[in-house]
């Protein structure tokens, strides 16, 4: 994909210049017109030729004054630039001379941004020649570099001070362009997942964003971020779409690791229940009551006090408030100290347990629990293996266990399903993991739960104002035939 200013031809320049603009241009504008003749006939060769001849008439660049100048001298070296990179695609050359075709490029490319550092499209179609996944092959392999240009191209353009921006009405305008060069850039992150014979090895990507680019994020995080940046530009792009499929999809990056989750809603405590629910309009925690509820009427429940429920991720409180009247003894366990501090304060809860949520679990005597809470609490997990068997451990014979896990978005989930066929979580915009369906239940039927009511919970907060996909379930550990239960 070229970005920016074509094979068109340059326009007649006629206000007046100093006599040394005058002849260079005089000299040059014929010249590329023979390069554009060549270029209709399909004489590559010819045209690179003419294009050379037309650089070698551009005086150096501190003594390029006009803007007419300025212009002129920025499109032939960006037209020149193109050039060389087309060649790459008529198989011409062979591979010593397409390489040095490539680089022929690049040159031309940067003199043009010396002429003029805002000429956005250069930047482009430099960042592709150094480095196009989707162009296997034909190109230089140049990642770091590729994504250095990149960004200056998408720098320029959300700035505002680009010279050239696409037009905001045209098909390419500028949404659909930021949206490929995210993209594009994107890929570049991780060539490996999508170039067969790329230089992108798993040691490569790691030191390429953690030592060129100055991040301490994994590479598939920064693509997963450029795919999704790519999206909200331009909704439609179905290839950065599959590609953001293909890098989330049972990912292992992101806020699940619990120092930051930890330091994250320590520093998120005092303003948490204003932003859930008053800004996100969060609502899990009462649609949760209101499923366990409608259970225990269809069991002929109604009304009746566990013995012990413990809140998983209890925060400041919300879903133990709702929770508090079925429960004899209430306990909240959460992993910041900071969260503890504020449900503290509300008195709730009989007991509160700061820590990570299966190792509080596995610390309860087997069996001691009658009901687990958890609303909104299990998305920074990947893997859920460990955290349902700790919570099987913890339930007696006959207890709940009553949960709420973000879901992926419906286009998503069948682009998914095309591209990750066996996916089982992916990892959101936001940091949070959402858990498909099928993974959750096959889990939850290894360690003998009994999946006693599923439900969407669609909406039970949004993102951006729009509603996030989620679902609910209740679950019940059954007890073996002919066994007696106690009191839960």
């Amino acid at each position: 994909m070229m970005f920016g200013r074509s094979f068109a031809l340059l326009h007649l320049l006629v206000s007046p210049l100093s006599s040394l603009a005058v002849y260079w241009m005089d000299e040059a504008s014929p010249i590329v017109l023979s390069a554009q003749e060549a270029i209709n006939d399909e004489h590559v060769k010819k045209a690179m030729e003419y294009y050379d001849k037309a650089v070698e008439l551009i005086p150096d660049v501190d003594k390029l004054e006009h803007p007419q100048e300025i212009k002129m001298a920025t499109e032939i070296y960006h037209l020149a630039g193109l050039m060389y990179s087309y060649a790459r695609e008529m198989g011409t050359v062979d591979k010593v001379g397409k390489e040095s075709n490539l680089w022929q490029s690049v040159i031309y490319f940067e003199m043009a941004t010396k002429v003029d550092p805002k000429y956005w499209p250069s930047y482009a179609n430099m960042a592709a020649v150094l480095a196009d996944v989707e162009e296997s092959g034909n190109h230089l392999g140049k990642y770091e570099e590729s994504l250095e240009a990149y960004g200056k191209a998408i720098e320029l353009l959300e700035s505002g001070e680009a010279t050239d921006p696409p037009e905001l009405g045209s098909a390419s305008g500028m949404r659909h362009t930021l949206g490929e060069l995210h993209y594009r850039m994107g890929l570049n992150f991780v060539p490996g997942m999508f170039e067969q014979d790329s230089v992108g090895e798993v040691d490569y990507e790691i030191k390429l964003c953690t030592s060129r680019l100055g991040s301490n994020k994994p590479c598939q995080m920064l693509a997963s971020n450029s795919f999704h940046t790519a999206l909200q530009h331009y909704p439609g792009h179905r290839d950065a779409m599959t590609a953001l499929a293909i890098v989330t999809a049972d990912a292992t990056f992101g806020l699940t690791d619990p120092t930051h989750v930890r330091s994250l809603f320590d520093s998120y405590a005092v303003e948490f229940e204003d932003s859930l629910v008053g800004e996100l309009d969060y609502n899990a925690f009462s649609r949760l009551r209101q499923s366990f509820d409608h259970a225990m009427a269809n069991e002929g429940r109604s009304g009746y006090v566990l013995k012990t429920t413990v809140d998983c991720g209890c925060g400041t409180g919300l879903a133990g408030d709702v929770f508090r009247n079925v429960s004899e003894t209430l306990v909240g366990i959460d992993l910041s100290p900071k969260m503890i501090e504020i449900a503290r304060e509300k008195k709730v809860y009989d007991s509160l347990e700061t820590g990570d949520i299966v190792e509080r679990l596995m610390e309860h005597k087997p069996g001691e629990v009658s009901l687990i809470i958890a609303a909104d609490a299990f998305n920074y997990f990947t893997e859920l293996d460990e955290l349902f068997a700790a919570m099987y451990r913890a339930l007696a014979y006959g207890g709940y266990a009553i949960f709420s896990l973000e879901n992926v978005p419906a286009a998503m989930e069948s682009r998914l399903d095309e591209h990750a066929k066996d996916w089982r979580w992916q990892f959101q915009p936001s940091g949070r993991i959402a858990h498909r369906r099928s993974y959750i239940e096959k889990t939850l039927k290894s360690h003998e739960f009994d999946v006693a009511l599923y439900g969407d919970l669609d909406g039970f907060r949004t993102e951006k104002g729009a509603d996030v996909r989620g679902h609910m379930f209740l679950l019940k550990k059954n007890p073996p035939a002919n066994m007696k239960l106690d009191e839960l």
